[in-house]
């Protein structure tokens, strides 16, 4: 990201941020490099292990998958599918760094939708995942009645390239059939994989309650809020799990990448 993008962003921002070691950052580019350095902060993945002879052999259990020779399983992606992803794109959404916007793509021609599905067919066969779709514009968005010095309380809103979510769309079908194929997802789960959104999650908790009223009894709930979850996930364990639950050899490769 450059510093051009981050002063853009900041440059009319009133109060400094507290940096490192009691630094005060003042300029843009001060703040833009203390926002950086805490976002790096909270993306860095989990170092924490409470096993590590066992997340060693994980790793290397992973390693030797990599290694080994692919079976490609996977279904090639059409231009139909690619088509239908693109039309329901929201129209005036933010490019990301490439700028290639939506309604670029909405606008193109069926020669160019079909180039691009042979493009996604190309990548997942090889397996591959391209790292220019990996470069966001990141714009940090201070949350709600919070202290504007600190720089932990700046929610970073990332803008992906177009053609990176459609390629993630193709991905995403892939596993929503197989989670659905083998019965991987349990029936509670709400806003993923099945049709369910967690609108019809929060229609069945209050039937819950309701039914509880109606039988005169106390309904309790528990709510879990695990901060940075998806952040400090465990890579190598996540792999290794998937791979057990049958996860095709092409899917697990192309996460990897």
């Amino acid at each position: 990201m450059s510093y051009e993008q981050w002063y853009s962003t900041l440059k009319k921002t009133v109060l400094p941020l507290n940096g490192a070691l009691g630094s005060i950052a003042v300029a843009p580019i001060e703040k833009a490099e203390v926002i950086a350095d805490s976002l790096q902060k909270q993306f860095e993945p989990n170092t924490n292990v409470e096993n590590p002879r066992f997340s060693a052999h994980i790793q290397r259990k992973d390693q030797r998958f990599l290694d080994s020779p692919t079976c490609m399983d996977l279904e090639k992606t059409s231009s139909f599918e690619i088509q239908g992803f693109i039309k329901n794109l929201k129209q005036n959404k933010s490019p990301g760094i490439d700028l290639i916007t939506n309604r670029i793509l909405k606008n193109l021609p069926t020669k160019f939708i079909i180039f691009i599905a042979l493009l996604f067919n190309m990548l997942l066969e090889n397996c591959y995942f391209p790292k220019s779709w990996s470069l966001i514009v990141v714009i940090p968005i201070l949350k709600p009645n919070s202290d504007d010095s600190n720089p932990q309380n700046y929610r970073p809103i990332s803008l992906l390239s177009s053609l990176n979510k459609a390629s993630e769309f193709v991905i995403l079908n892939h596993l929503n059939q197989r989670c659905l194929a083998r019965n991987i997802i349990i029936t509670e789960q709400h806003g993923f994989v099945t049709k369910c959104s967690t609108v019809t999650q929060l229609l069945r908790v209050t039937e819950l309650v309701h039914t509880g009223f109606q039988n005169h009894q106390t309904t309790g709930m528990l709510f879990v809020d695990i901060a940075k979850a998806f952040d400090k996930i465990w890579h190598d364990g996540l792999m290794s799990k998937m791979k057990r639950l049958g996860f095709s050899d092409q899917i697990l490769k192309i996460i990897h990448s």
